[in-house]
């Protein structure tokens, strides 16, 4: 059984919160099929990966199956495009659990006053989310995606045991800024290799990559 925790009894405390696909469920196609196999489990993209590591041409066609309905949303996906009730509930949702997280470090008295929030997907909820609150005004944060640079950002992990603080008068006295590290462990869609670095860019432009892809040949 699942308890509940109170957030006055964890608010001083390091926080550190693992996210899945169903946090994005009512936006983004998962990795479930509708097709069953010979038992009657249901199909995932991952189990057919595996039952076509031998046939190149299954593989191939697998995977231009899952760029085509999981990825390629994702990477061309538009908050303010959501039109579904359920889809903007889900990033109500996410709204929710930010603002949630920084009522928390809003408490905290400490100068490092940050978050981990770890993730599986590779949607840009979180980001997006962060940047509606930031544009509110409501509330005074940091985003740290472990990033560094200006025109051209790198990832790395060292950036993640960074924080920013601001001085007081006279500099006699130091604030810590509420922080929220988001961290993808399985990648971005906004991520690109670039030599042998990790490039983040969240204003590359996907729509033109499969233009054509309903067109006869």
């Amino acid at each position: 059984m699942f308890e509940s925790i109170e957030p006055l009894d964890i608010y001083n405390k390091n926080i550190n919160i693992l996210i899945g696909s169903g946090a994005s469920a009512d936006l983004f196609p998962t990795l479930a099929l509708a097709i069953k196999d010979a038992k009657g489990q249901r199909e995932t993209i991952e189990t057919l990966a595996t039952k076509f590591e031998t046939s190149p041409e299954k593989r191939t066609a697998l995977f231009m199956h899952y760029y085509d309905t999981c990825i390629f949303p994702v990477q061309t996906f538009n908050p303010s495009s959501i039109a579904s009730v359920k889809g903007k509930e889900n990033l109500n949702n996410y709204e929710i659990f930010l603002t949630t997280l920084l009522g928390l470090l809003d408490r905290r008295k400490d100068l490092n006053r940050k978050i981990n929030i770890f993730t599986t997907n590779y949607d840009g909820c979180l980001s997006h989310t962060a940047d509606s609150i930031l544009m509110k005004g409501s509330h005074d944060f940091v985003v740290n995606d472990g990033t560094s640079g200006f025109h051209r950002k790198h990832l790395h992990s060292k950036n993640f045991s960074t924080f920013q603080c601001q001085t007081g008068i006279f500099e006699r006295s130091n604030y810590g800024i509420p922080q929220l590290n988001i961290i993808h462990l399985h990648g971005s869609v906004y991520w690109s290799k670039n030599g042998d670095k990790i490039e983040v860019n969240y204003r590359s432009n996907f729509s033109n990559l499969l233009e054509n892809r309903h067109s006869k040949i």
